[in-house]
């Protein structure tokens, strides 16, 4: 028996709340909830009121104050800069801040919130573009052909318009999230400012080293001048009206198909469901499909899914290509100071091509700016990648 949801969470829209929660509620004399429980989660994190006491953490690393290191840093530094700078200077440029732009009944928030697969999409944003669910997305096909009455193509009645429209249908939340994203993302970027008192990095910061900004923003030039000439905008600047806004996943798509391939429980699907067949299936059988139609509109509409994870991605390898040359040009930094940057995943090809194009890669000395304790994990996590000795690195606390 189908069950029956009795109320419609406030934030992400969707129907919730069963009957039987509805009867232990009552029950114990509980207030009925406004968001199902996926939004209480998020919005257990984001409240103000809630703090995660974080436990002490081993840093295996020499901490230093950051107004006390000026003679470490040289001219020919190097500075990797990420949003934790912006944050740092009262930019509002978390995607939490961007989420809250988007109206809640906006379709482009509607169809991330609806169908990435992740319990909080905003926290690491790019990666969670590479989780659309892709048997979500396929098994809206069946209600699109039901609700256009699309014939079998060899039926007299088929027409060739109402079979496009409910493939269109069905894939729409990608075009969605393809069109609509890069245009919003891009005029909520260009509304960002920051607070011209505050300069927390002043005793850090040199005005003749080289800057790589993963941010789209001009801070580092309009609070601290640092000169235009010594930064690299590898993801773009807000400024270049042309130019556009790198933002996207950074997995391999072949690997990104296959974990999920493998990972993913297709005995949850109903046996002859779209997505079970289109994804899972290892006979063509029409007497499984049902029609030649449902047939080809699932090949079209897992072709279009896949697609959608080769536009949401970042291609750093093209980045990095088009700035060979720029990566060249760092090859004898000696000191590289990390300040404010995630070190996601997908942004390690980026960090490893400093690496390899440096003349010598193990007399670098490493500093990493920290905010809590998940930096420092994320920080342990990329040396190892890297295979930077722990002697190496400082940490400063910001």
């Amino acid at each position: 028996m189908k069950k029956k949801y009795l109320r419609v969470c406030k934030d992400c829209r969707q129907r919730f709340f069963t009957e039987g929660e509805r009867d232990f509620y009552k029950k114990h004399n509980l207030k009925f909830p406004s968001r199902c429980k996926k939004c209480r989660e998020i919005a257990k994190r984001e409240s103000n009121n809630f703090t995660e006491k974080e436990k002490p953490i081993e840093i295996e690393f020499e901490i230093i104050d950051k107004n006390d290191f000026n003679s470490d840093i040289t001219d020919d530094a190097l500075y990797v800069i990420g949003n934790g700078f912006d944050l740092m200077h009262g930019v509002k440029s978390s995607y939490y801040d961007f989420r809250n732009t988007i109206g809640k009944n906006n379709y482009l928030r509607i169809s991330l919130e609806s169908f990435i697969s992740k319990v909080d999409i905003w926290g690491d944003f790019e990666d969670s573009l590479a989780h659309i669910d892709r048997a979500a997305i396929a098994d809206c096909l069946d209600v699109h052909l039901d609700l256009l009455d699309v014939k079998d193509e060899y039926d007299e009645e088929f027409r060739a318009s109402d079979y496009f429209m409910a493939i269109e249908q069905t894939t729409y939340p990608l075009e969605t999230i393809e069109n609509d994203l890069p245009k919003r993302f891009r005029r909520w970027v260009e509304k960002l400012t920051a607070n011209n008192e505050n300069k927390p990095l002043i005793n850090v910061l040199n005005f003749n080293a080289d800057y790589i900004n993963f941010n789209y923003t001009e801070f580092l030039e309009t609070l601290y001048g640092i000169s235009s000439a010594n930064i690299n905008y590898i993801h773009g600047n807000r400024r270049n009206k042309k130019q556009k806004l790198i933002l996207g996943h950074g997995y391999n798509l072949d690997e990104l198909f296959n974990n999920w391939h493998s990972n993913f429980d297709a005995k949850q699907l109903p046996k002859n469901s779209v997505a079970r067949l289109g994804y899972f299936s290892e006979t063509d059988s029409l007497k499984r499909w049902k029609s030649q139609t449902r047939y080809d509109a699932t090949q079209a509409v897992i072709s279009r899914t896949e697609d959608y994870f080769e536009c949401a991605a970042k291609k750093t390898n093209d980045i990095i290509l088009n700035n060979k040359d720029y990566f060249k040009s760092l090859s004898k930094k000696k000191n590289i100071m990390v300040i404010g940057h995630s070190l996601s995943m997908v942004d390690y090809p980026y960090l490893k091509e400093i690496i390899i194009t440096n003349e010598n890669p193990s007399d670098i000395n490493w500093y990493f700016s920290f905010y809590n304790n998940k930096d420092i994990i994320r920080i342990n996590n990329f040396i190892k990648f890297a295979g930077i000795n722990n002697n190496k690195v400082k940490v400063f606390k910001v």
